[in-house]
């Protein structure tokens, strides 16, 4: 796939905002479900549940322990939650109206072959990304964009996770660095709140140390997070979520149109070698 891609992130912004108001309630729920799952999720992690753990270093008083029933309980947990966002915001832009208490929800809950190859694309890709990470960072970087269709072909698709790697290989060839930079775009949308956070926590501290104001300071700074939080996880990050699968369909819809082109290209060559 050559890089006619071309994803224009301001107009897909305010498409992506009209999807989100037409489906703000839905959103909002599985907002609702998502922390509560993701606070249960933690929770667990915090518990005594799955002590068996494994030390895998120990340097003086620090130690790192890992919990393997734990940590497959997070991975198994995070797979379906993936699984399910990603084909609700792919129902989102293909449809542009989701209803969650219809017999729509049958369609996104994801069946257990297509929840299988998520958690292994999961393992595999982390893997992959991580090895990338190790070799000087940028590899990571470059194959953050390459791998970026996996989860989705799965989803969309329902391809098992290394077909979907090979295909995500294939319609990527020449857009790594473009995929993973618009990915970048996306974060920092999504992270806005949390940026400016950063600037009125800095603005604030430093006020309240130099004027002594420090009870009321702190207390600024808890509510300025919290409403920050809830503008990133009801506003930015849905939209970010509705932005990144318009990024795949426009992408897939983008090969698809090249495909008969490259294919004509193949025959008119091949007739010219037996001509």
């Amino acid at each position: 796939m050559k890089k006619e891609l071309n994803f224009s992130f301001g107009k897909n912004i305010k498409e992506s905002w009209h999807l989100y108001k037409r489906n703000f309630w839905d959103l909002l729920i599985i907002n609702i479900i998502l922390v509560a799952v993701l606070y249960a999720v933690n929770l667990l992690d915090k518990s005594k549940v799955g002590t068996s753990s494994v030390e895998i270093l120990n340097l003086n008083n620090f130690s790192l322990n890992f919990s393997l029933p734990q940590s497959i309980v997070s991975l198994v947990v995070f797979s379906f939650l993936v699984s399910f966002i990603l084909k609700f915001s792919l129902d989102i832009v293909e449809k542009e109206k989701i209803r969650l208490f219809s017999r729509e929800i049958k369609n996104l809950i994801p069946s257990f072959k297509v929840y299988l190859n998520a958690l292994l694309a999961i393992v595999i890709c982390s893997i992959i990304m991580g090895v990338g990470m190790i070799l000087l960072i940028i590899p990571g970087l470059y194959l953050m964009g390459r791998l970026f269709p996996v989860f989705y072909l799965i989803v969309d698709k329902k391809i098992n996770v290394f077909k979907a790697i090979k295909m995500s290989w294939e319609i990527t060839r020449k857009t790594g660095w473009y995929l993973f930079w618009k990915q970048v775009q996306v974060i920092l949308f999504s992270l806005i709140p949390f940026l400016l956070i950063v600037l009125v926590l800095i603005t604030i501290f430093s006020v309240s140390f130099v004027k002594s104001f420090f009870i009321t300071g702190l207390f600024l700074v808890l509510i300025i997070t919290l409403i920050a939080y809830i503008i990133s996880a009801l506003l930015n990050a849905p939209i970010g979520m509705i932005l990144l699968a318009k990024l795949y369909s426009e992408m897939v819809s983008e090969g698809e149109r090249l495909e008969p082109a490259k294919q004509e290209v193949e025959e008119s060559f091949v007739d010219q070698i037996v001509a």
